[in-house]
């Protein structure tokens, strides 16, 4: 398995880490409307652009801060710049732009929606437009040994906090639910391998058209 830039690829079988409609007239047309940035919108244009077949991206969540600036990324690119990145590893004007994306630093959210670097929270020097970002009570977790991490990082799956208390308590993980009623993390689902019995968590899956 390797990492290709906005996904993980294992085989033919596509992860996150969009004939063509009303995205593009072309083949090698860019997108020409301005939509949001949502996990549909994104294995829809991967679609148009023949990249891959299949509706189902495992761990695309439409709360990751990196997708907005894949999906702008995703809009400026033609579909040929998209499957060459893709289907031929090139790395090309939208490879370099999803690259950028995932070498974004954390964030902190201020009240208004707009966004710093987490680094520039609780720094003494407040960066928000009402400097919520000093108040480092609010919109911070404070792990057992009085150290603070941005609320979002907790119970994401990593562990931040030195004693792992960010990752304690947290809700049950997402499932899936197979035909015979069992249950598997819904990590498992669109992975390559079959988990369910009768093989459905791998059923509609994204693979690339060009494997």
């Amino acid at each position: 398995m390797h990492k290709m830039w906005a996904w993980t690829i294992s085989g033919a079988y596509v992860a996150w880490t969009a004939g063509c409609s009303a995205h593009c007239d072309h083949m090698n047309d860019a997108a020409s409307t301005a939509e949001p940035a949502t996990c549909t919108n994104f294995i829809q244009r991967l679609l148009d652009c023949q990249v891959v077949a299949g509706t189902l991206v495992s761990g695309c969540d439409e709360k990751d801060p990196i997708l907005p600036c894949v999906w702008t990324c995703m809009e400026k690119a033609t579909c040929t710049e998209i499957k060459d990145s893709y289907c031929k590893d090139s790395f090309n004007g939208y490879a370099g732009c999803v690259n950028e994306c995932h070498m974004m630093p954390e964030q902190f959210t201020c009240d208004d929606g707009s966004r710093i670097p987490a680094t520039e929270a609780c720094d003494g020097t407040p960066n928000c437009p009402n400097g919520e970002d000093e108040d480092c009570t609010q919109g911070y977790f404070t792990c057992a040994d009085g150290s603070q991490i941005p609320d979002s990082w907790q119970c994401d799956g990593i562990t931040q906090c030195p004693d792992g208390d960010d990752e304690t308590g947290c809700p049950p993980r997402p499932m899936f639910t197979c035909d015979d009623g069992t249950t598997i993390d819904a990590t498992l689902q669109c992975n390559g391998a079959p988990d369910c019995a009768g093989g459905e968590d791998e059923y509609d899956c994204a693979k690339l058209t060009c494997n």
